[in-house]
């Protein structure tokens, strides 16, 4: 989508990095207060029950802290192309298996290349049977992890970030500046070949539909298919 013909205030870079410090800070202050009480749980179930609780929470968090910002600084939901969906929705029935088997091959590429493989659960977790059968555990992993955390990272990096660097620098900048600051923001570089095309797609996927939907759906179906997947494996 082409940028305004009036530059927003709102969107500067300087409210870029004041949006990242908040999203670190409040991680920060979250998982600092998570992690510790679920160490002085008695059981691996209640302790992992507190961190993934804390996940979800630090994902809704996250979308009213860009919300409340986004307001202070008047940038308004249709600048981040939060608008209503169109039919065009529906084109997301190919486009979603395609971006699939193309992060699966880049994937595959990168661990063909390196020889490394993809991550174990960690055997203290194995060695309780229950832990992953649990249907609270279950449902706040897929809250939070599958929906909470796409909330977020769309609302950040393809609606406030995209936007930023569009207005600033233009429609291909934007596409892939919003897709480097997605991957590294992860902070899992063996992955950040897969990241960096996921933030591709979704931001592509934002230039074809015209709002952010398109790549919060695609986000959301990708990492509950993770879940399950890694779920499924214990």
């Amino acid at each position: 989508m082409p940028s305004p013909s009036s530059p927003l205030p709102g969107l500067a870079l300087r409210n870029a990095v004041l949006a990242a410090l908040a999203i670190i800070l409040l991680t920060a202050v979250v998982f600092a207060a998570a992690i510790p009480l679920g160490l002085l749980l008695p059981s691996r179930h209640s302790a992992l029950i507190a961190v993934v609780l804390a996940l979800t929470c630090h994902g809704f968090a996250a979308v009213l802290t860009l919300w409340f910002l986004c307001r202070h600084w008047k940038i308004p939901p249709a600048a981040l192309r939060i608008v209503p969906p169109t039919p065009r929705l529906w084109h997301l029935c190919w486009q979603i298996p395609v971006a699939l088997l193309g992060l699966i091959l880049v994937q595959a590429i990168v661990f063909g290349v390196l020889g490394a493989g993809g991550g174990e659960i960690p055997s203290q977790f194995l060695n309780d049977p229950g832990i992953f059968t649990s249907p609270t555990i279950i449902a706040l992993v897929f809250i939070g992890a599958g929906i909470a955390a796409p909330l977020w990272e769309e609302f950040f990096f393809r609606g406030l970030l995209y936007s930023i660097f569009d207005q600033k620098w233009g429609q291909w900048a934007a596409v892939l500046l919003s897709a480097v600051c997605f991957s590294l923001a992860h902070l899992m570089y063996l992955l950040f070949p897969y990241l960096l095309t996921f933030g591709l797609v979704a931001a592509f996927l934002r230039i074809f539909h015209g709002n952010i939907w398109g790549g919060l759906i695609f986000h959301i179906v990708i990492n509950c298919s993770v879940i399950a997947m890694t779920l499924g494996t214990t």
